[in-house]
């Protein structure tokens, strides 16, 4: 009588296929906001052309970033449905979502530079200051990729880790000097007039709440994959981290330039 032939138990998926569900539904909500911030963001400012160009171009970039992560899930449920082990490899869409990211970070913060030369009447130092830090973010989201789909699984990345951790060590930072040079200079044009102030105040809370909570997503990827590399948790995390950079902008105060 001839074997059957069993099949190897499926293991728990909960912190893998589970876990990039969980980040891509997240981030799938989060593009329902951002696509709203957008509309309101063209129906209510009058900015300059190549702003309103740079605010689509970031939708754009949102939208591609929702689809690669989109079609990773798709090709690890559907395309290789009851194959645990594809989900050892990285696909290209996931490699594409990480440059997306560092296109759309750049951007933002370099609009966010803008907007802090403004308030710090100029301060030219300040430029370099969140720009250096985000073109290593960049950098880093360039090389990642391209090192990654030549390994090719996701055990392998463990070789090119430093690559992703100096890179959001970067984006941390320009994040940082973003909130204190925007909290600073907002300190400084208080005027001793109580509706002025508490203005001002409630700019500064906003300022360094948005920052945080953006740096707080960065750093948690970061825990996960020094912590948890051989699982999807960081990954989840990273499918929300550009969602929250473009909420953080697109969202902003009308009382901030």
């Amino acid at each position: 009588m001839a074997e059957l032939c069993v099949p190897p138990p499926i293991p728990p998926l909960d912190n893998t296929l589970g876990a990039a569900f969980i980040g891509n539904l997240a981030a799938a909500v989060l593009y329902g906001f951002t696509s709203l911030q957008t509309f309101m963001y063209f129906d209510r400012y009058n900015d300059g052309r190549p702003f309103k160009l740079l605010v689509a171009f970031l939708w754009v970039l949102d939208t591609l970033h929702l689809i690669f992560i989109s079609h990773t899930l798709y090709i690890y449920s559907v395309t290789n449905f009851s194959n645990v082990l594809a989900m050892e490899n990285v696909t290209w869409s996931i490699m594409a979502h990480v440059f997306v990211t560092g296109v759309s970070d750049v951007t933002v913060r370099g609009m966010f530079t803008h907007r802090v030369w403004l308030v710090s009447n100029k301060n030219l130092l300040l430029i370099p200051a969140i720009m250096v830090p985000s073109l290593v973010t960049l950098a880093g989201s360039i090389v990642f990729p391209i090192r990654g789909l030549q390994i090719g699984t996701y055990a392998g990345l463990t070789r090119i880790s430093a690559v992703l951790y100096l890179s959001f060590a970067g984006g941390v930072l320009a994040d940082v000097v973003i909130a204190a040079a925007l909290s600073f200079s907002l300190a400084r044009r208080k005027t001793g007039i109580r509706g002025t102030d508490s203005m001002i105040r409630i700019l500064i809370a906003y300022s360094v709440n948005t920052g945080i909570l953006t740096s707080l997503c960065a750093l948690l990827v970061l825990i996960c994959y020094a912590t948890m590399p051989s699982n999807f948790v960081f990954i989840a995390f990273y499918f929300v981290l550009p969602k929250r950079i473009v909420l953080e902008l697109a969202s902003r105060d009308p009382q901030c330039p």
